[in-house]
């Protein structure tokens, strides 16, 4: 063995061959993103761009919308979502927080359509390439006015 030319860099190339497989487990799972947002997203708000980092599990997005509702709507969406991750029995732990920090950081309506910016961090596990996760987007109302149908204050005789 010792004869043979260049065997340092044989075994060097061979020992970094071998740890390749577990930095490959160790990189997030980025293609979930799409998915991620096709399912958080209402119908009639539009993202321009999305800036995520998955060293800090950051998310910075902007958009339009139809009205000041459906952002409203978008960002408790945000902040009401859940995900199970999935182990290789298939039983799914109790749901968790995916999304934390939701903030409308600003909003604009000077154009034809509302114009915002959200800022949220994410859950790590939830782009964990190891896991199945399933996100759990709630179906909520969550305009004042639906949330907070005030009672009957008058009645007639």
């Amino acid at each position: 063995m010792k004869g043979t030319p260049d065997l340092n860099q044989i075994l060097t190339v061979q020992n970094q061959l071998n740890s390749l497989p577990a930095l490959n487990a160790q990189k997030p799972a980025t293609s979930r993103l799409f998915d991620y947002v096709k399912q958080l997203t209402p119908n009639n708000v539009f993202i321009t761009s999305i800036n995520i980092d998955y060293t800090l599990y950051t998310v910075s997005l902007t958009g339009t919308a139809d009205s000041a509702d459906t952002i409203n709507t978008f960002v408790d969406t945000l902040k009401f979502t859940t995900y199970n991750l999935v182990d290789i029995n298939g039983t799914k732990p109790t749901a968790t927080k995916a999304f934390s920090s939701v903030v409308l950081g600003s909003f604009s309506q000077t154009t034809s359509k509302p114009t915002f910016a959200v800022t949220f961090s994410f859950d790590p596990l939830i782009f964990d390439n190891t896991n199945t996760t399933i996100l759990t987007v709630p179906n909520i109302i969550s305009s004042r006015s639906a949330v907070n149908q005030p009672n009957t204050l008058f009645q007639g005789n």
